[in-house]
């Protein structure tokens, strides 16, 4: 029996010295568990905002197409100058509407860019996004998949 109650006595003492060691070890976890699941969620939040971007810029730029474009190339049979930065700034407006001023403010500090740069980043997607409808005939942001007949070839 002497055996037997030394041998409890032996693993309280343990447990007394290893309980500090063992709750700064589950405190430590816990603490890099929340961190990650905080970047978990922010990368998440940047991703919707993203992709609400992307589609609305496609959006707008398949509206001016079939408003707009379409329109003045059946009429004159090409765009001038003139009537590409009317087109773009059709496609801008169209953007800002769909955003309004607190949806173009919070793209602002998602991307961490200041309210000012807004605009231009605006305007870089947009020629961006043109380009890509124009050399694949498609968008690919994870929102807009690839046409039906188009999607063995992204497979």
């Amino acid at each position: 029996m002497n055996e037997l109650q030394s041998g409890w006595e032996l693993l309280g003492r343990a447990w007394v010295a290893l309980a500090p060691v063992l709750i700064a070890a589950l405190s430590y976890l816990s603490m890099k568990g929340a961190q990650l699941l905080q970047a978990k969620v922010k990368n998440e939040y940047l991703r919707g905002v993203l992709v609400r971007l992307d589609d609305a810029l496609f959006t707008a730029v398949c509206e001016v197409q079939q408003v707009v474009v379409d329109r003045i190339k059946a009429e004159s049979g090409k765009l001038d100058d003139a009537a590409r930065e009317r087109i773009k700034t059709a496609a801008l407006d169209a953007v800002r509407t769909y955003f309004g001023p607190k949806g173009l403010a919070q793209v602002g500090r998602v991307l961490g860019i200041p309210a000012s740069d807004v605009e231009r980043h605006l305007e870089t997607r947009l020629e961006a996004t043109v380009y890509q409808l124009r050399s694949e005939g498609l968008v690919l942001n994870g929102y807009n998949g690839p046409a039906p007949s188009d999607a063995k070839e992204h497979a």
